[in-house]
């Protein structure tokens, strides 16, 4: 039975782990955490999710991206038709249109699937269509299977259409920069892997792909996922078996088309690492309908990063690289910036800097490490689109990803 995975919608409350949006409105996160599988009246090659041909124009085809909900989005045309904004999902082993869009574009339709999570795997049943031709600037990718469905409780009015799966690009080199939000289309092959910024890749059966992280040395396989806009995500499983700094914490309630369960977070105690890269104490969420650990927009967001599906290779390239997760004390005195800040804390525990947020929906989060960036900037430990700084007269200042600063006086 072939398997493939679509991203749902999972919702998380003001205090959503790593504070990327510190408003009291819900935050959003997607993760593609979702099996689908084929119904037994229709069986199909994996094959068909994968053009039967691809066209560029030139030998690099570069086009811009733009972000929603921390997910990258691109701009196609289908069947001569459009432009469409559509998610790019590395996590998703299909591309999946909203109804709407398969019948504005009038597509033949091939049958009906089922698709859920690892909990329901027949929650949802959905269509099959055929993709004449899909272009994204100079590139053309011809004949392929879609599926669609009524996607509209997902997003507000306005929000990307669909979501590319990345079989779509199985045949050329894809890159997705995030820092010059760009994607860059080319034929090629990423050098063979040095297990520091190019690594192995694992084709997994639900058509994407994972790479080898290590946490606390314990070596274990992580999807790389566009899809999410999570940063380090495990399954609920793992809860007790990773050394963690405090007991997790609930953060609020993901739901998903097979059903609701409770999110979890804590700081991990120790090193997590992928290829060359060392993060000390990050975030860690939790969620239990995730069967494998996953790698979303928290963790990518910093890198270009590009996959190889023919050769198996991912690279994760600069100018990002992360904050040193190790607050650079010298002769900064991090005292001086403790104390409270409306509904915000700050605490200085064995040398290092933690932000807490004290109250919300739900009560008070729990406390995450600050790096150090430089005297009186710093950014959440393992990231750095949400940054914390100090003016030295009283007052903390938050830059969320959204681009706006939240200014507090210190009580």
């Amino acid at each position: 039975m072939i398997r493939s995975r679509f991203s749902f919608l999972v919702t998380f409350p003001s205090h959503y782990p790593s504070y990327r949006s510190m408003k009291r409105s819900s935050t959003l996160l997607v993760i593609a955490l979702l099996a689908a599988h084929l119904t037994s009246a229709q069986q199909v090659s994996e094959q068909d999710e994968k053009p039967k041909s691809v066209e560029l124009t030139s030998n690099k085809v570069v086009v811009p991206i733009s972000i929603y909900a921390n997910k990258p989005v691109v701009e196609v045309t289908i069947n001569g038709k459009g432009p469409y904004s559509l998610f790019l999902d590395t996590g998703a082993g299909g591309t999946f249109l909203d109804q709407t869009l398969s019948d504005e574009l009038r597509l033949p339709s091939t049958g009906t699937m089922k698709i859920g999570d690892p909990a329901d795997p027949n929650a949802l049943e959905v269509k099959r269509d055929q993709i004449g031709e899909m272009r994204i600037g100079g590139a053309a990718f011809k004949n392929f299977i879609c599926v669609a469905s009524d996607r509209s409780g997902l997003y507000k009015p306005g929000a990307p259409r669909g979501v590319i799966g990345i079989p779509v690009f199985h045949d050329v080199l894809v890159t997705i920069d995030y820092p010059n939000k760009q994607l860059v289309l080319e034929r090629g092959s990423l050098p063979v892997a040095d297990d520091k910024r190019v690594l192995n890749m694992k084709h997994e059966p639900g058509g994407i792909y994972s790479v080898a992280i290590s946490v606390n040395g314990a070596r274990m396989d992580a999807h790389v996922d566009t899809g999410s806009a999570g940063a380090i995500t495990m399954p609920a499983e793992l809860m007790d078996k990773m050394a963690l700094r405090s007991k997790p914490v609930e953060r609020g309630r993901g739901r998903t088309v097979g059903g609701e369960m409770v999110i979890y977070a804590a700081s991990l105690a120790g090193e997590f690492a992928v290829g060359d890269l060392k993060l000390v104490d990050p975030e860690i969420v939790f969620f239990g309908r995730l069967r494998t650990p996953n790698l979303g927009y928290g963790f990518l967001s910093r890198f270009a990063i590009t996959l190889d599906q023919v050769n198996l290779r991912f690279r994760f390239a600069g100018p990002g690289t992360a904050p040193d997760p190790s607050p650079k004390t010298g002769s900064t005195d991090l005292s001086q910036y403790a104390g409270n800040y409306r509904e915000r804390t700050i605490t200085v525990e064995n040398g290092a800097l933690y932000l807490q947020r004290t109250s919300g929906p739900r009560g008070a989060g729990p406390k995450i490490r600050l790096a150090q960036v430089r005297p009186g900037d710093f950014a959440l430990d393992g990231q750095t689109e949400v940054r914390v700084r100090f003016d030295g007269q009283g007052k903390m200042s938050v830059l969320t990803p959204e681009g706006q600063w939240e200014t507090a006086k210190r009580n």
